[in-house]
């Protein structure tokens, strides 16, 4: 009996250590990946988001998604999907309506730019070809697409967005708080825009659509590509010293326990 005691508290031990293996207490948290999107609304008006994402990278589509913004997105327009509103400024998400501000002249639209090198860049792809890292920037134009947006580069987002910490390093907690509301609009930028649109307006249809310019083409469409084969590490299969150590208690209790089994 004394013996059946001392196996059955040696399998109690072996089953508390291998829980404490599988349930190890507060792992390291990593640090997130961080992106940043600017909205430019033509009138003044600039919205700025920090989008955190623990993947290796997310598309452009998935950044205006997870901004928080109100987007209206039209699926299976073209070859992809098409951006027609952004917080009510733009036009209804409808095959015939998307780009009722671009059937003439001038023409709106909004227009898809990357932040590369210190300057913005029209971007020469979709928001669903476009794979976002960690740090990079975004921005959409409410315009005829020849204006980039008003403010960009991180210290100027950040200073934004209320925070005051590098998006390539690990975030810090910073004292003054992110805003909720769109923040004022810089009193030293101007809009370049001859007429710009009224915030949330949309604008009624006409008759028969003209064709759309090439440039909204490569700026709204979001192609369903997979992500860079980059992003998978090398090291991924490599065990875990707690692995190993997790299945070699796990295999001693079987043995006990089967042992014991074989004593009664």
């Amino acid at each position: 009996m004394a013996l059946q005691k001392r196996i059955r508290w040696t399998i109690v031990l072996l089953f508390l250590g291998l829980a404490g293996l599988a349930f190890p207490g507060p792992l390291r948290a990593q640090a997130p990946h961080r992106a940043a999107l600017v909205v430019d609304f033509g009138d003044g008006r600039v919205l700025v988001r920090l989008v955190e994402f623990a993947e290796e990278s997310i598309r452009g589509v998935d950044l205006l998604e997870r901004s928080g913004l109100e987007v209206a997105l039209l699926p299976g327009f073209g070859t992809g999907t098409a951006l027609c509103a952004i917080e009510g400024v733009g036009c209804p998400p409808t095959p015939q309506e998307c780009f009722c501000a671009c059937r003439g002249t001038p023409c709106h639209y909004w227009s898809y730019f990357q932040w590369s090198d210190g300057r913005w860049l029209y971007s020469p792809v979709g928001a669903g070809d476009r794979w976002l890292r960690d740090g990079d920037i975004d921005g959409w134009v409410w315009g005829d697409g020849r204006t980039p947006p008003a403010i960009g580069g991180w210290e100027e987002i950040l200073a934004r967005a209320g925070a005051d910490v590098p998006a390539t390093t690990a975030p810090s907690p910073s004292p003054t708080p992110t805003p909720s509301s769109a923040p004022s609009p810089l009193p030293s930028i101007t809009p370049a825009l001859a007429s710009p649109v009224p915030a949330r307006t949309i604008l009624p249809a006409t008759a028969t659509p003209s064709p759309l310019p090439s440039a909204s083409a490569s700026a709204t469409a979001a192609y369903p590509f997979p992500p860079p084969s980059t992003t998978e590490a090398s090291g991924s299969l490599r065990v875990s010293p707690e692995a190993w150590a997790f299945g070699g208690m796990l295999l001693l209790l079987l043995a006990l326990w089967f042992w014991v089994r074989r004593r009664r």
